[in-house]
């Protein structure tokens, strides 16, 4: 199923109208989710587990099968039908921490991979070829500005399968005024690519 990478937010979450090949997937279909979008798309279904492979990586996860997609009130006309845009079937969520206390047992993926696969990743956003590289070495990471990040909570329930990191960064912005004088700006923002 071709999915969509999305840094700012959780889990990996396919349509189940995507699914052809159910063979390996454990069905939890009692274990009811909603999770919603920051532009609106609210998504529900229900969480499953199976063999998953990234790039000719494989590991065992669960993740959410959706049985629809809407907007939500507070934005009617959100771009729902953005979510399967270009074939697309899903999105794979990629986010570190755990903002807003989701409690639905679907994690990033990626730190799930085996080995070194987990480590860490990087997002190439050209866009004409964007892709992405998983696990860390130091060739790879040459010529990268490194932030270090702090611990974030752990839920009560239903433990991420490994550490989470707080995204949410300080930074100083510069950005042009519509007079083409440049502004600077010093505050926290969240360490999201802003496209899926």
């Amino acid at each position: 199923v071709k999915v969509g990478l999305d840094t700012g937010s959780i889990g990996l979450r396919v349509l189940e109208s995507q699914i052809s090949d159910w063979s390996g997937i454990t069905k939890h279909v009692n274990k009811v989710i909603d999770y919603g979008y920051m532009d609106g798309v609210n998504i529900s279904g229900y969480l499953a587990n199976s063999p998953i492979t990234i790039g000719g990586i494989s590991t065992n996860v669960n993740f959410m099968v959706i049985t629809s997609v809407t907007c939500s009130s507070q934005k009617p006309n959100c771009p729902k039908n953005e979510f399967v845009a270009n074939g697309r079937g899903g999105l794979i969520g990629v986010r570190l921490d755990n903002s807003g206390g989701i409690d639905d047992s679907v994690w990033n993926p990626l730190p799930q991979l085996p080995g070194n696969y987990s480590n860490g990743f990087i997002v190439h956003g050209k866009t004409d070829a964007p892709s992405i590289t998983l696990g860390l070495t130091s060739s790879n990471q040459a010529g990268f500005e490194l932030q270090s990040l702090l611990p974030y909570p752990q839920p009560y329930t239903d433990l991420a399968p490994y550490y989470l990191w707080d995204v949410v960064v300080p930074a100083k912005v510069s950005y042009p005024l519509s007079n083409g004088e440049m502004r600077e700006s010093v505050g926290l923002v969240l360490y999201d690519t802003g496209t899926a």
